[in-house]
């Protein structure tokens, strides 16, 4: 009868034994799938070529092991056209293009036109368009030389900064007029200078050819077919921000009319910290199932540079009002006039507010981030430091259980095996 116990506790120690493996064997299987998908985006080969800067058009070129290849120009083909060498400021669109073999996503954005306008739209072709500038900055027609038509697109048209007037705004291309860009991103950034009061307006832009997450705060997540647009806005008069006061105003062209507001749970790690939610419009087509374009957002700003929860804004947003499409950015208008029939313009309105009493009279900075892209937006994701977090407490949890099964099971071995032997001698003795 003890040996009999012995034995089924035997079985039960070994069962959980080997449940024990295969909890971590599953665990480490876990940590290395997603050391792997990190350590294969940094992989990536860096070839720029330089840029001749006594031409108007210049190029930054890249290739990527991911099969995206991701190419880079500054005002491309402007030397070709009189009408755009001989403007008086010299024209600051960017053109980036992420292509396969079968397929080409292309961004362009600029100020053309005294507004920043913003565009990404997708084709089935791995060719380049071309500019025809005389179009361009004349009656729009053929302005975009696509060699197929495109096909789902959205753009963004920034209408308005805390009610400023656009007559006291110049924008420029930060670094030097310059895109930084290498194999796996392309950066660059919009500023306005001399507006009224020293007040600084900073519109950074970034494009991945893989899944990326900005390297500040609140860390969104863009993809290769997205954009991610990050604001600074530096010596803002307090006045310029509330409920009341006028924020920023986007326009939204899509080419998909009907939309839905999404209010999503987010996850709360280092990433994010103290941010739960995320806000979303999706556009799809008439009788579509399947989105086009997004826009997505966390509803919080920043009042530091450190981007930390002690220091920020909360963010009032509206719902989206249909309206039309202004000729403000040269780029975003011929290109909707020239290719979408479908088009959808809706204006958001986005205010900021302090819950604070501080006295001061300038806000010092403002950051806000959204992204905006091709069909849906990307999910949130566990970073590799949580998923090393739950790795270890779950892997501690499981040792223990393991050293305290091992216990008891000794524990256990040596009790019954005490009982045998002393059974054994009381046998013997009683035999004699």
């Amino acid at each position: 009868m003890v040996q009999l116990n012995v034995l089924k506790f035997s079985n039960f120690y070994y069962n959980h034994y080997f449940i024990f493996l295969s909890s971590l064997v599953s665990l480490f299987s876990f940590t290395f799938s997603s050391s792997s998908v990190s350590s294969s985006y940094s992989s990536l080969s860096y070839d720029p070529l330089s840029s001749s800067s006594s031409s108007l058009s210049s190029s930054l070129t890249s290739s990527s092991s991911n099969g995206w290849n991701l190419s880079t120009t500054i005002n491309p083909n402007c030397d070709d056209y009189q009408s755009c060498t001989r403007l008086t400021s010299k024209p600051d669109v960017i053109y980036t293009q992420s292509s396969d073999a079968k397929n080409s996503i292309h961004f362009i954005t600029s100020t053309l036109g005294g507004f920043p306008g913003l565009l990404i739209t997708r084709t089935e072709s791995p060719e380049a368009l071309k500019i025809n500038w005389d179009s361009l900055l004349g009656d729009c027609k053929g302005s975009f030389d696509f060699s197929v038509l495109p096909q789902d697109s959205i753009g963004i048209l920034l209408l308005s900064f805390f009610d400023f007037d656009h007559k006291d705004i110049h924008w420029t291309l930060g670094n030097n007029s310059h895109a930084n860009c290498d194999s796996s991103k392309c950066s660059f950034n919009y500023n306005a200078d001399s507006i009224e009061k020293n007040e600084i307006i900073s519109i950074g832009l970034n494009i991945a050819n893989v899944q990326s997450s900005f390297k500040d705060f609140p860390h969104l997540q863009f993809t290769p077919s997205s954009m991610h647009i990050d604001l600074e806005m530096f010596n803002l008069d307090k006045s310029r921000i509330g409920p009341q006061a006028g924020g920023i105003k986007l326009l939204i062209v899509t080419s998909g009319k009907i939309f839905t507001e999404k209010l999503d749970q987010s996850i709360d790690d280092e990433h994010s910290p103290g941010i739960f939610t995320k806000r979303s419009f999706i556009f799809s087509k008439q009788n579509s199932t399947s989105s086009t374009s997004y826009i997505q957002w966390k509803p919080i700003a920043y009042k530091s540079k450190e981007r930390v929860m002690s220091k920020t804004l909360a963010i009032d947003s509206s719902t989206l009002t249909q309206t039309d499409l202004p000729k403000f950015n040269l780029p975003l208008y011929c290109f909707y006039q020239q290719s979408t029939v479908d088009l959808s313009v809706n204006l958001l309105n986005v205010s900021f507010i302090e819950d604070s009493d501080s006295s001061d009279q300038k806000i010092d900075l403002i950051a806000w981030t959204l992204v905006f892209g091709l069909n849906s937006p990307a999910e949130d994701k566990l970073s590799l430091f949580i998923q090393l977090m739950i790795f270890v407490g779950v892997g501690l949890s499981l040792i223990v259980m393991f050293i305290s099964l091992t216990y008891v099971a000794i524990k256990k071995w040596q009790k019954s095996r005490a009982q045998r032997e002393s059974g054994l001698i009381n046998e013997v003795f009683l035999d004699y």
